[in-house]
């Protein structure tokens, strides 16, 4: 499927940098849709190939942008990922008229064409045109969208839109309409440069943003939607101590391979940047940020914003994004970065080889289990034998000794009957666990009598 995105090939030098752009993973590639380089909407899509030799210093070689046919760009829109019925992937583009229509790119094509989809609202339900929305998608087909900027009031005052939540359903390709409910203490905010994460429990986390009057949200208050329900719910998040996390937005947010914390790096704030957080963490269990101890952290500066965040593995693959200390231009410097987020412990990685602290803690630990159990198995081996040879060995000097004193008895004699007691059976001493004494001081006296036979009849 890459192959159809390397007829242009760039190196990063020559790849447009970019921020507000959205993107999918699909296997070992990420699709990187849009953006502005400040200047205009990117008509184009980028690919970043995550191979095991994949390095932030060979990066160029992974990188391929190809422009799209009848497709005039769209920035601060958000991509879906999904397939047909015959597996084929397909990536909608819900942008700047989000709620009227989508833009479908079906990724098998070439050339890669794209496509409008029109939508086709409910009675009663007419949003207005919006960008930065934010935006989730569920695998029944199913687009959650909420906020954004309204298209139709700009400029100059670049009001938010309403605080109603939209769903898109992909199969019938109808739009219809949530609106909020009324028994909230506190109104149900109208935002826009917020993210949106979904859980395994079919709820969207919302964080950060701003409303209609440029008021930004603050992190600690939580607005959650329950997908299965229609219903929204708050939640008041707490701070470890001493230690709040600015209010941002443009951020990035995603949920980490536990499935229980949201790892949200970088964004715009009207704060200082020095007490911007770069890499905060909401644990949805207790709804407690912290702010993590990250290796490496000062070789990753500026903050960016607009960017994007991808889960692979264990990292977070950051790609693009503007710098809010560079007069809000895209970040060319370092076009790709690496976070390892195993084990939450988090660290700025060049590649995406397995780190050493893992590979050797494993491998040792391995050397010396193995050597572990092969020198027990060894000793246990060496001692069974042993023990069969005494055990042989015993056997047979009981046994010559037994039939020294029963000389009518041949020696390969099959009747094995010795030594028979009245009252027994007629089974051969069990040597094994009876023992014999030596036959140099035994009595024949003191020998329990021996049942007579009747001699055979000659015929």
């Amino acid at each position: 499927m890459t192959e159809l995105l390397r007829e242009c090939r760039h190196a990063s030098d020559e790849l447009p940098g970019r921020y507000g752009h959205s993107a999918v993973l699909l296997n070992n590639t990420i699709y990187i849709i849009g953006g502005t380089d400040g200047r205009s909407s990117l008509n184009s899509i980028a690919t970043i190939e995550l191979y095991s030799n994949f390095s932030v210093y060979n990066q160029s070689n992974f990188l391929f942008n190809k422009p799209i046919e009848n497709f005039s760009g769209v920035s601060w829109g958000t991509a879906i990922l999904t397939h047909l019925k015959d597996n084929s992937p397909i990536i909608y583009v819900i942008g700047d008229v989000a709620t009227k229509n989508l833009t479908k790119l079906q990724l098998n094509s070439s050339p890669l064409l794209a496509e409008t989809v029109n939508i086709n609202p409910n009675t009663g339900v007419s949003p207005d045109s919006r960008q930065d929305s934010s935006v989730v998608f569920i695998d029944h087909g199913t687009i959650y969208i909420y906020g954004g900027a309204s298209l139709t009031k700009f400029p100059p005052s670049n009001p938010v839109s309403d605080n109603r939540m939209y769903i898109i359903n992909l199969y019938n390709q109808s739009l219809s309409m949530v609106p909020p409910q009324e028994q909230f203490s506190v109104t149900l905010p109208t935002r826009v440069a917020s993210s949106a994460t979904l859980m395994p429990d079919g709820k969207i986390i919302f964080l950060g943003g701003r409303t209609y009057a440029d008021t930004w949200i603050e992190m600690d208050k939580i607005w959650i939607f329950d997908t299965k329900t229609n219903l929204w719910k708050q939640r008041n998040a707490t701070f470890e101590e001493n230690r709040p996390i600015v209010h941002r937005g443009f951020h990035s947010a995603v949920l980490a391979p536990n499935n229980r914390e949201i790892i949200v790096y970088g964004g715009y704030s009207d704060s200082a940047l020095q007490n911007l957080n770069a890499l905060v963490v909401l644990n949805t269990d207790d709804w407690e940020w912290s702010i993590p101890d990250v290796t490496n952290s000062k070789e990753f500066t500026p903050i960016p914003f607009g960017h994007s965040a991808t889960i692979y593995d264990h990292y977070m693959i950051i790609a693009f994004g503007a710098s809010q200390a560079n007069n809000n231009f895209p970040i060319t410097d370092k076009v790709i970065s690496i976070l390892d987020i195993e084990n939450n412990k988090y660290e700025w990685v060049d590649d995406l080889r397995e780190r050493p602290r893992h590979r050797g803690r494993k491998r040792k630990l391995g050397a010396i289990l193995g050597g572990t159990f092969g020198s027990i198995g060894g000793l246990l081996l060496i001692m069974a034998l042993v023990w069969l040879f005494i055990r042989r060995r015993r056997l047979n000097n009981n046994r010559e000794q037994i039939i020294s004193m029963n000389p009518t008895t041949p020696a390969n004699s099959s009747n094995r009957r010795l030594f028979t007691t009245p009252g027994s059976s007629n089974r051969p001493l069990n040597t094994s666990s009876q023992f014999v004494p030596p036959m140099t001081n035994l009595n024949l006296s003191d020998l329990p009598p021996v049942k007579s036979r009747r001699p055979l009849q000659q015929t």
